[in-house]
């Protein structure tokens, strides 16, 4: 601590971090983007009673666009980004109003609404500096402290087990929350060097332990399990052969019916017959 209660800024934009630390500290901050974005969008589809399938494109659009996002914001493109090593994602904030719009009018009411918002804040954007008056720290704390309550059922939601689970409020599932929010607390309030700056990832991995040590983590679905069903195979048919073709492609010659289907591509067809060598050169010709 300075001597005006600040924390010392540990590393620069421009710093690097030694490997031991930027590792662990990277996939704590993978696993804090992981948790961050996939919230929202499962409330939303939650909300709105949707599909697996439509709850799939909405997971795939979040991460898609928050891995662009970053980028731009890590390499900036002209004007456009911070040169900042922050994860960008979705906003909590927005969950209610997208919910209301899609209960209202249907899931493509929810993109254009998106779309339109979001020509707003670049508008918004460009007058930022002007705007900054209307939000003195008194009010942007207000705002976060609105979105964090907020939040505070939906994280009891979880910690219970989740809304709907059989096993809803057990001891088992309050005492791997607790694990979890005593350990990143502490460690984050009184550690100090890595632990205090590892406290997310340090706090996840000790709930994990605790929920293998209750006999709540399946292995039965690892893959070291799959494997051990079986190696991996190309695909082919029983009765199908396969030899190279080109450098384009190869030939998949059915033994049953005596025709060739080539197909664009490659595959792992081993070194070819001494007899095949033959066609195969005259083919290329």
């Amino acid at each position: 601590m300075g001597q005006n209660g600040r924390k010392h800024v540990v590393y620069g934009v421009d710093d690097r971090p030694p490997l031991r630390e930027a590792v662990p500290l990277g996939f704590q901050h993978l696993v804090a983007m992981l948790l961050g974005n996939i919230t929202p969008p499962l409330l939303v589809a939650g909300a709105l009673s949707l599909s697996g399938s439509d709850t799939a494109l909405l997971l795939q659009a979040v991460f898609f666009m928050a891995g662009l996002a970053t980028l731009v914001q890590a390499y900036p493109i002209g004007p456009v980004g911070g040169r900042i090593p922050v994860v960008m994602g979705t906003s909590i904030a927005f969950v209610t109003g997208i919910i209301v719009i899609g209960r209202e009018y249907g899931l493509g009411a929810v993109f254009g609404a998106c779309l339109v918002a979001s020509v707003v804040e670049i508008l918004l954007g460009f007058s930022i500096s002007r705007l900054r008056t209307l939000f003195p720290p008194l009010v942007n704390g207000i705002v976060v402290m609105l979105i964090g309550l907020t939040l505070i059922p939906v994280g009891m939601d979880y910690a219970a087990g989740g809304v709907g689970a059989a096993d809803y409020g057990a001891p088992a599932n309050l005492l791997m929350a607790s694990v979890v929010f005593l350990v990143t607390l502490v460690l984050n309030r009184f550690a100090k060097g890595f632990l205090s700056h590892g406290s997310l990832l340090v706090g996840v991995v000790a709930g994990y332990a605790t929920a293998i040590a209750l006999g709540r983590v399946d292995f039965s679905s690892s893959v070291g399990r799959r494997f051990a069903r079986g190696a991996p195979t190309a695909g082919l048919r029983p009765g199908v052969s396969c030899r190279r073709h080109s450098a384009h492609g190869v030939r998949l010659r059915d033994q049953r019916h005596g025709d060739d289907r080539r197909h664009l591509g490659y595959a792992r067809c081993g070194r070819p017959r001494r007899n095949d060598r033959g066609a195969e050169g005259r083919t290329r010709r």
